[in-house]
């Protein structure tokens, strides 16, 4: 199918096909893997289902900022997307914001996060902790993220 081979090469091209296209979840899946962002240009209907959102937000953290609140309040999705993008914890809820394991996670993979953890005075000793024992980077090493 031609739509398919362009989401497939271009997921930014998910905006330009027929509305009907993009509620069709392989074509909307072939755009995401290829562009995660292009999961803006879904049908509503997709764009909050785990299935669609989770390998696009393990991918790209801050395609969390595109989801839906149900979504931002979910512990395994925010998981997924502080450990692709740690400055996607903007996009969390208080609540997980505040999630000690998360935040943690979210300052391991850029220590800029702290600035969004909800627990200010815990936060800087959190993260200086973190930062002792970082070795190295480690995001060219790391396997893709199955959430």
């Amino acid at each position: 199918d031609l739509v398919l081979e362009a989401v497939r090469n271009d997921g930014n091209a998910l905006q330009f096909v027929a509305e009907g296209l993009k509620g069709d979840k392989a074509v909307v899946t072939a755009a995401v893997k290829n562009q995660p962002r292009a999961i803006k240009y879904a049908a509503a209907g997709l764009r909050s289902r785990r299935d669609v959102l989770l390998p696009a937000i393990a991918r790209d953290g801050s395609v969390l900022s595109l989801a839906p609140t149900g979504v931002r309040d979910d512990r395994q999705a925010v998981l997924c997307a502080v450990e692709s993008d740690g400055l996607a914890l903007q996009f969390a809820t208080k609540q997980l914001r505040a999630d000690r394991e998360i935040v943690a996670k979210a300052i391991r993979s850029n220590p800029l996060a702290q600035m969004y953890a909800v627990d200010k005075p815990a936060r800087s000793s959190l993260a200086t902790r973190i930062e002792v024992r970082k070795v190295a980077p480690r995001a060219w090493s790391k396997p893709p993220l199955m959430c």
